[in-house]
């Protein structure tokens, strides 16, 4: 996840969440527990927006509407960073 967007990294976090597998990316929840990860597997992207900035925050934010492995329909945004010696997006929070 180097050299692509902070919503194209949203993109490709969410779709790994949706398939069951973040093996493709992984790096980009080195922050994350699996139990946590887990509880979103099998979601639905509903829409993904423009990444913006905020504040001091070094990352950006992408707007997201998921629908959950229950039902539950989530509008939020994804915080993501890359501001680390490899440049990989990692997600910082959001989910």
């Amino acid at each position: 996840m180097i050299d692509i967007s902070s919503k194209e990294a949203a993109r490709l976090v969410f779709t790994a969440l949706a398939n069951k597998n973040i093996e493709p990316v992984k790096e980009a929840f080195a922050y994350w527990n699996e139990k946590s990860i887990k509880e979103f597997y099998g979601l639905e992207l509903l829409e993904l927006g423009k990444s913006f900035k905020s504040g001091t925050y070094p990352g950006e934010f992408v707007p997201y509407k998921i629908k959950l492995p229950n039902g539950k329909i989530k509008v939020h945004n994804i915080a993501l960073r890359n501001d680390n010696k490899n440049k990989v997006w990692i997600v910082d929070g959001g989910l």
